[in-house]
C-alpha cells in the first residue's frame, strides 16, 4: 500500500504538480519523510507557492542526503528565510546530483545568505540559483551570478557519503 502511494508521490512530484497547493511545513516534512523511507527516486521537487517555511527543510535536506536523483529543488515562493538557508546547506555540500535551487520570492532571504549560498555554490554541483525577487541586494546578486559561472570542474566538491550528514538538530546539541 505504501509503495503505491509513493509511486503516485513520483509521478506527482516529477509532473511539477505539488506547486500551489496550500502545503504546509507539517504535510510537506511527512511527505519527505514517507519518500525516505520507501526510496523514492523522484527528479523534480516542486513545492513552489506553497505555505513552507525553515521548518521543513531539516526534512528536506535529510531527503536529499538520501537521494541521488534529485535534480531540481523548487521552493520559492514561500516563507523560507536565510535560516532555513543555514539548515540546508550541509544537505547540499558534496551534492554531484542537484542541477537548480529556485528559491524566489522568499522575502526574508537576504544578503545574511550570501555567504552561504557561495559554499553551497563552491561545493556543490548545482548550476542555477534563482534568487530573484528575494531581499538580496542587486550587488549580492552579481556576487552570485559570478560564483555560478565558474565551471563544475573547478569547484572543489568535496566526496560525500549517504547519510554522513549530521541533522540540523543534532548540530545544535553539539
Amino acid at each position: 500500500m505504501l509503495s503505491s502511494i509513493v509511486n503516485v508521490f513520483n509521478k506527482i512530484l516529477n509532473l511539477n504538480s505539488l506547486h500551489s497547493n496550500k502545503i504546509t511545513s507539517k504535510g510537506a516534512s511527512l511527505l519527505f519523510n514517507i519518500l525516505k523511507e520507501c526510496k523514492s527516486t523522484i527528479k523534480i521537487i516542486n513545492l513552489d507557492s506553497n505555505q513552507l517555511d525553515d521548518d521543513c527543510i531539516e526534512s528536506l535536506g535529510e531527503f536529499i542526503q538520501n537521494n541521488q536523483t534529485i535534480k531540481n529543488i523548487y521552493i520559492g515562493n514561500n516563507k523560507i528565510t536565510d535560516k532555513g538557508i543555514e539548515i540546508l546547506l550541509p544537505y547540499l555540500i558534496g551534492n554531484t546530483t542537484i542541477n537548480e535551487l529556485d528559491i524566489y520570492e522568499n522575502k526574508e532571504i537576504t544578503d545574511k545568505s550570501i555567504p552561504l549560498l557561495n559554499e553551497i555554490i563552491h561545493k556543490s554541483s548545482i548550476e542555477k540559483i534563482n534568487i530573484n525577487d528575494t531581499s538580496i541586494t542587486e550587488e549580492e546578486r552579481e556576487e552570485i551570478e559570478f560564483a555560478l559561472s565558474i565551471p563544475i570542474d573547478k569547484r572543489e566538491i568535496p566526496l560525500i557519503t549517504i547519510g554522513n550528514v549530521k541533522s540540523a538538530s543534532k548540530r545544535i546539541k553539539e
